[in-house]
């Protein structure tokens, strides 16, 4: 989508500066003092009426993935979730909690501790370094206590996209301002899409 972009403003074909429509979503994120020691910045956006099939799909996790190579530094500065926004019960809470909370992971169907989701989830084990010496791990809950995300490890398994996703929630956590141009950078490439 931003190579896209590029080339249009390169060969004059859409010249200037591309404009999206906004508006604020409504959507309240309450964020608990007990995550600014662990993760303390969070940032969220809404990305409706798409239209999804296995590629694009692919394609938005694919972008997800460089993000938290390049500018999530391997997800340690930033992290990026994306969710089924019609599986989301606003207002949600962004807050730590200790390693005995459960829930199932993406790619799971049996509920895990956040412990267990560190040893034996693959993304718990790949990520687990960045919370190394933390009593509490960041959290992301909807009004009825149900779980997005645990950031910067793994998304909850209710909340996964799927083709027949409508409607997508973004949220990205990090250590510093940065989360505002990894929000930016998905927002703008589904809206390219």
């Amino acid at each position: 989508e931003g190579v896209s972009r590029a080339l249009r403003q390169f060969l004059d074909v859409e010249p200037g500066l591309v404009s999206y429509e906004m508006a604020k979503s409504g959507i309240e994120m309450v964020v608990d003092s007990s995550v600014l020691d662990v993760r303390p910045y969070v940032v969220c956006g809404v990305v409706k009426n798409l239209q999804l099939d296995s590629s694009v799909i692919e394609s938005l996790m694919l972008l997800q993935k460089h993000l938290h190579r390049g500018v999530g530094r391997n997800r340690k500065k930033v992290s990026v979730g994306v969710h089924d926004l019609a599986k989301v019960k606003p207002p949600l809470r962004y807050l730590a909690v200790g390693p005995e909370f459960s829930f199932v992971p993406l790619d799971y169907e049996e509920e895990m501790t956040m412990a267990e989701i560190l040893e034996r989830h693959p993304k718990g084990v790949a990520y687990r370094y960045i919370l190394e010496g933390k009593p509490k791990y960041p959290l992301i809950l909807d009004s009825e206590g149900n779980v997005l995300s645990f950031p910067p490890i793994i998304n909850a398994e209710r909340t996964r996209v799927t083709e027949s996703t409508k409607d997508i929630f973004i949220d990205v956590t990090g250590l510093n301002e940065d989360v505002s141009i990894a929000l930016n950078i998905i927002a703008c490439a589904l809206a390219e899409r």
